[in-house]
């Protein structure tokens, strides 16, 4: 290794899976069919949503795999989160969000395994929408010299950032 070169980070990452399996007892519309889909997200990144359930009504089968490459030392915080939103698909006025569960990746991490967990569905503080079930598993923890797609804490700080800017500009010009 010469003078001016430098050396090679290593990041450890682990790939996060989810399997969405399916809610029940959503509340649903009284006057027509609920068509229901979910979008996983982490951290406020990219949802990827599930395709529409157009059978099951506010008993939805969702049946949808995500992963995504994760940065290990993110998961070791309560603010790095998974963000599962259910939705109503409707033809008029957009869809609707009709509940989410919110869960830190820690929570999930130092959890005993299970073959599947369930979360109620909250909107709002206070109000249960139903229920939702799903799997989840960490992959092995690998050495990359690639950083993973998403790190989380910097996000969270990126997104504390912006939010800093925005009321510090908005300051300035009140003043």
């Amino acid at each position: 290794m010469g003078c001016c070169s430098k050396p090679k980070t290593k990041w450890v990452c682990t790939d996060f899976k989810i399997t969405l399996i399916s809610a029940t007892d959503l509340k649903g519309r009284k006057f027509s069919t609920t068509k229901v889909y979910a979008g996983v997200s982490i951290c406020g990144g990219a949802e990827k949503q599930t395709p529409v359930d157009t059978e099951n009504g506010t008993n939805p089968t969702l049946n949808f795999n995500a992963i995504w490459p994760i940065d290990d030392s993110d998961v070791q915080h309560y603010c790095s989160r998974v963000v599962i939103k259910l939705y109503w698909k409707r033809r008029f006025f957009g869809d609707r969000c009709i509940g989410q569960v919110d869960v830190p990746l820690k929570d999930l991490r130092d959890r005993a395994p299970k073959p599947y967990v369930e979360y109620h569905v909250s909107r709002g503080s206070k109000v249960k929408q139903g229920t939702l079930k799903f799997s989840y598993d960490f992959g092995v923890i690998r050495d990359t010299d690639e950083k993973p797609s998403y790190s989380l804490i910097k996000r969270a700080f990126d997104g504390v950032i912006a939010i800093v800017s925005v009321i510090t500009c908005s300051a300035a010009l009140d003043g």
